[in-house]
Order: structure tokens, then C-alpha cells, then sequence
């Protein structure tokens, strides 16, 4: 998490993405990749998804972890702090990513309500950017719903808002 100065109290920002421990390699920078390579990886197609998950620095730095995880990018989708990638669908699924989604958040009311309410910019969403990635976030959020015994609250929504990248200094936060 970080810490918020204000006045002569400290407001901390903790989610759950920052209490999760995870020991998954960092991907290999585009600067890394040897020439013989670089061409191949040009070709490949990438795609796009996109979180909200409380503090985007937590969930920029979780996904930025994981293998085929090429770029994050932090921003906002209707005012909620939320993360863009681009994967390598050939590395990891958009199954997987959602799952990591789900495994790192409380999919209660009260955290896809927000910290600051219904409608907080904390809030989790997952932003399906077509109908297949909607299928599956569906299916894996059914899946999530039937092992918690309890309604999933966390909402599938289409992506019709823009992501609109946050400034540069609060990109990377954790790099």
C-alpha cells in the first residue's frame, strides 16, 4: 500500500492486491529480447483487457507480474481507477487473467460498491471490450459464485466507456 500525508494524520491506501504475496516472475522487458526474437514478437497479435480493483497501483503492479503480460497502463473507466493491458494471448488466457482477478479481490457488496460508496472511484469492474471477453468473465464469475456459496458482486460491463490513461508520474508506481 502507500500512505497518505494529510495534515498531521496519515490516511493509508491498502487492497487486497497489495496484501497478496505472489511469486510470479516479471515479464522480460521488450529491451531484453534479443533482435533474432524482437521480429517474432512484432508479429504477434496482442490484446487488450481491462480491471478496476481498488488503487490501480496494486493492480498495475500485480498484473505486470505475470508471463504474457506485455504493457499496463493505470487510468480511469468512468471515473473508477483502472488498469489496461496488453497480453500475449498465446502466454496466458484472458481465462487466467480473470481468474488472477477474482483471486485477488473480495468480490463481496462492499468492495464492488467501492470504498467511497456505490459508485467510488475504488470500485472493481471488469470492462469486457467484446463478447467472447464478456463470455468468459461471466463464466469464470459463475464459477467464483459457486465456490463462494455467496453472490458475487463484482459486475461484468462492457467497455463502452473510454479508458482514459492516468498523468505519467502515476504510471509504474511500484517499478
Amino acid at each position: 500500500g502507500h500512505a497518505i500525508a494529510e495534515g498531521t494524520r496519515t490516511r493509508y491506501c491498502i487492497n487486497a492486491a497489495a496484501l497478496t504475496v505472489n511469486r510470479i516472475p516479471r515479464p522480460v522487458a521488450s529491451a531484453d529480447v534479443p533482435p533474432s526474437l524482437a521480429h517474432v514478437l512484432g508479429r504477434r497479435e496482442l490484446l487488450t483487457a481491462r480491471f478496476a480493483m481498488g488503487c490501480y497501483w496494486h493492480v498495475q503492479d500485480l498484473f505486470s507480474k505475470v508471463p504474457g503480460v506485455l504493457s499496463t497502463t493505470a487510468g480511469f473507466v468512468n471515473g473508477a481507477e483502472a488498469v489496461e493491458l496488453r497480453y500475449d494471448p498465446h502466454v496466458v488466457s484472458y481465462e487466467e487473467l480473470v481468474e488472477l482477478f477474482f483471486a485477488s479481490h473480495d468480490p463481496s457488496t462492499f468492495r464492488a460498491a467501492g470504498e467511497k460508496g456505490p459508485g467510488g472511484k475504488y470500485r472493481c469492474e471488469i470492462y469486457a471490450l467484446d463478447g467472447q471477453q464478456r463470455a468468459t468473465a461471466e463464466t469464470v464469475r459463475a464459477r467464483v459464485n459457486q465456490a463462494a456459496g455467496c453472490a458475487v458482486a463484482t459486475p461484468v460491463l462492457s467497455a463502452d466507456a473510454p479508458f482514459q490513461p492516468a498523468p505519467e508520474a502515476e504510471q509504474h508506481y511500484y517499478l
